[in-house]
């Protein structure tokens, strides 16, 4: 009885992880990556403050330094 509820329950484990595992592969193919629509709108919001920081400091160092007053 306790083997055939344990072959059971391993059957229906590995039927189920198969069954992930080929959905995440075909949202990976057909949905750009993982988490594509749940994280995406963050990532690039991170990209785009990234490259705004990285415009600012290449635009301030591209402006003279101000001179330092003489004495």
């Amino acid at each position: 009885m306790r083997r055939g509820i344990l072959i059971v329950l391993l059957a229906t484990g590995a039927v189920f992880g198969f069954t992930l595992g080929f959905g995440r592969i075909y949202a990976w193919q057909h949905y750009g990556g993982w988490g594509h629509g749940r994280h995406g709108a963050w990532e690039d919001r991170a990209a785009d403050v990234c490259v705004r920081a990285a415009e600012r400091v290449l635009n301030e160092r591209q402006t003279p330094a101000p001179k330092a007053p003489t004495p």
